[in-house]
């Protein structure tokens, strides 16, 4: 189905795909991301203690500055940038084993077996008056 609708002098056209339920289940398959998830994870462990380090720093200039001048405000501002430092770093840890534990326990799928593409089963027929045998082809 197409929609068409002038805009000036330039057509704009707008293309609609109609698809069935069954088709979209079928395309809707699972893919494995094998050990994507455990990347990203340890990537996330080591940018929050990059986050943390820098969050340090920033509290041990403030101790230096408050050991100099003293005063409730730097005081203050030391403490929050060491409560973000020490939070940042255990986030860090936790990221950083879930991201080992994920590498360490990811296992990847089993291949596929590939069908037969044709195959005949043979059977016996067994009557009052009669015998025989009886093939079924599938392709």
């Amino acid at each position: 189905m197409t929609l068409e609708r002038w805009v000036g002098a330039t057509a704009v056209t707008l293309g609609v795909m109609l698809a069935s339920p069954s088709a979209l289940a079928q395309d809707a398959t699972p893919t494995d991301l094998g050990r994507i998830p455990a990347y990203v994870v340890g990537g996330l462990a080591v940018v929050t203690l990059g986050v943390g380090a820098v969050f340090g720093g920033l509290s041990v200039a403030d101790h230096r500055e408050f050991v100099q001048h003293p005063t409730a405000a730097t005081a203050n501002r030391g403490d929050s940038h060491e409560i973000i430092a020490d939070m940042c770093f255990g986030g860090a840890a936790t990221l950083a084993v879930a991201a080992v534990v994920m590498f360490l326990t990811h296992q990847p799928p089993a291949p596929a077996s590939v069908p037969a593409t044709s195959r005949v089963t043979w059977s016996p027929l067994v009557g009052q008056h009669a015998a025989g045998a009886g093939a079924s082809i599938s392709f």
